[in-house]
């Protein structure tokens, strides 16, 4: 019988311990480089397009919100607008975004966030946070991060500069609109991608294949106990 438990408290560890998911992933160093962008939040960017790459990130992560920091300066007001935020698996590579911002989109491209922002930046975290109304669930496995901003604004305020550095295209890199003109280079916004480390609970269907399975498990050790037994001639 000990075999037996064994074999089955192997099952049980290997099922709880499947697909961990990450609780949260900043890449880049808020504050360190004394540098922001004014893009695209302060304005004059109608897209906005921020590629990770998948060595950025150690594992899966549910994706449910999106944070960037204003450390460097004086945080200001986010330019009045209606934003759209998505998330896409991407087969683009860092360094190397195409100004033809459709044609970097994944094919599971999923708005996170649509609606208006503006106000201040927070002046005691220093930090701006969207909370996404849909979540994103990204593997690393199978490809790099596309994050595409687009806003239908206007007027340009200025104000927020957010934490950026240039990478040199090591872990992201970025193409975007400025007052009309369209850019590409290997700087970014400091980004912490913000998720959920529940894993999901399991559906009873799921519940019951894994108890056929484990029973399965069981009459197997248990008939080649018995085989075991049978007196040889």
């Amino acid at each position: 019988m000990i075999r037996t438990h064994s074999l089955l408290a192997g099952a049980l560890i290997f099922a709880a311990a499947a697909s961990p998911v990450l609780a949260s992933v900043t890449i880049g160093a808020p504050g360190d480089s004394g540098n922001g962008n004014v893009v695209p939040f302060g304005g004059g960017s109608p897209q906005y397009q921020q590629i990770y790459a998948a060595s950025d990130f150690t594992g899966p992560i549910d994706i449910t919100g999106i944070t960037f920091f204003n450390k460097n300066y004086t945080p200001g007001d986010v330019n009045s607008a209606d934003y759209s935020f998505q998330l896409s698996t991407s087969t683009a590579t860092v360094g190397n975004l195409s100004t033809n911002f459709s044609s970097n989109i994944g094919a599971d491209n999923t708005t996170i966030f649509a609606g208006g922002l503006n106000g201040p930046i927070d002046t005691t975290t220093h930090e701006f946070t969207i909370t996404g109304t849909h979540d994103f669930k990204y593997d690393p496995s199978t490809g790099n991060l596309l994050l595409n901003i687009t806003n239908d604004g206007t007027t340009s305020n200025f104000t927020v500069f957010l934490d950026a550095i240039n990478s040199s295209n090591s872990y992201f890199s970025r193409a975007f609109v400025f007052n009309s003109t369209t850019y590409s280079d290997g700087a970014g916004l400091v980004t912490r991608f913000n998720g959920n480390d529940t894993l999901p609970t399991p559906e009873p269907a799921s519940f019951a294949a894994f108890g056929f399975g484990a029973l399965g498990l069981f009459a197997m050790a248990l008939k080649a106990r018995k085989n075991r037994r049978v007196p040889q001639s």
